[in-house]
């Protein structure tokens, strides 16, 4: 989703989402069930029923399913990737005659088009399925971020993905639960940083959680990493510093985690623009290294039956940061790496 939403910035192309209404039931079941009709199906109960359509619940029905959208988006001209096959793509051209690709991005029943003439390809759709009138055109949420146009320091307009929807909920939910274990328990109002600058949780000798301390510590970490994904970098690598303990946490562990909600309470409200501005980065900061004898004289292998580059090209930069023997005890490091293209974050993770 981030790299489409940088492809429509940069290329300057317009971008379109629907979601299919009742999905599966416009896919024919390749198999033969059948039940025997309960009390539900009224004169027909005890009759043997067969199965036509993939209802939900159904094993093969989300397989049955893609096989119908995927006949329909190849019909419209598109091809699936090999890295994702739910990726899909198909060469065009602007109206001033400039090559690209349309993409087209599917995940079950939502649909996402990042094309100049995105409107044309949802009307190809509707031809075919009914669509959920609500869901049909810009975005405004997809996955579970949402979605919004943002104007970037320098001027120039993109698409943007933001969490805080997402971050209220989980706020939310885990406000409730402290309620719930202690009457007027509440988040702190004063986190003004997920952690403390000094805070080492190798050196946490609280008491270890119980079996409901730890269930309520997996549900905490797992919210925080979803929240990660949509777009909370600020808070990852304070997030992979308390993972690790979620097989025997402790008290202090977990209070370090209603911190890390505390400071979402407090900063609710952050977007990643998907800024299509090339970097600018000082080259002279980086020292030439001959590799030659390390490599000999290699050349850069490119993928098999790579499609031909369309489209303006992109800049990809990386980061990467390590706190050397951060963990007091183990010695060991995290290591911290942020992926962008031309000025979009794309990527990011901390590893131990």
């Amino acid at each position: 989703m981030r790299i489409a939403f940088l492809i429509a910035a940069l290329n300057e192309l317009d971008v379109q989402a629907c979601n299919v209404t009742n999905a599966f039931l416009n896919a024919p079941f390749c198999e033969k069930i059948w039940f025997e009709g309960g009390a539900e199906c009224g004169e027909d109960r005890d009759k043997v029923m067969i199965i036509k359509r993939a209802l939900y619940g159904l094993r093969s029905s989300d397989a049955a399913w893609r096989n119908v959208l995927a006949q329909t988006i190849e019909e419209m001209g598109f091809t699936s990737t090999v890295v994702d096959p739910n990726v899909w793509r198909r060469r065009a051209a602007k109206p001033s005659g400039e090559e690209y690709y349309e993409v087209l991005l599917v995940f079950v029943d939502d649909i996402l088009i990042i094309s100049h003439d995105a409107v044309n390809h949802i009307d190809a759709l509707k031809q075919v399925y009914a669509l959920k009138q609500e869901s049909v055109g810009p975005p405004t949420m997809y996955l579970g971020a949402d979605v919004l146009k943002m104007q970037t320091a320098s001027g120039e307009v993109c698409w943007g993905m933001s969490s805080n929807t997402y971050v209220k909920s989980a706020v939310g939910i885990v406000r409730d639960l402290l309620r719930h274990d202690e009457e007027g328990k509440d988040l702190k109002t004063t986190a003004k940083q997920p952690l403390p600058t000094s805070y080492k949780p190798e050196t946490n000798v609280s008491q270890e959680l119980n079996g409901d301390g730890i269930s309520r510590y997996l549900q905490l970490i797992g919210m925080l990493r979803w929240a990660i994904e949509l777009g909370r970098i600020d808070t990852d690598l304070e997030v992979a510093m308390m993972a690790p303990y979620s097989a025997s946490p402790r008290v202090g562990h977990i209070e370090v985690l209603y911190n890390i909600f505390s400071y979402l309470m407090m900063h609710d409200e952050l977007a990643l623009a998907s800024d299509a501005t090339k970097p600018d980065i000082d080259e002279s900061a980086f020292h030439e290294v001959d590799w030659k004898d390390f490599y000999g004289e290699v050349e850069e292998e490119l993928p098999p039956e790579m499609p031909e580059p369309l489209g303006r090209p992109v800049t990809i930069s990386c980061f990467v940061d390590a706190n050397h023997a951060g963990n007091v005890v183990s010695r060991q490091s995290h290591s911290g790496v942020l992926k962008f293209l031309m000025n979009a974050p794309i990527i990011w993770f901390f590893k131990q």
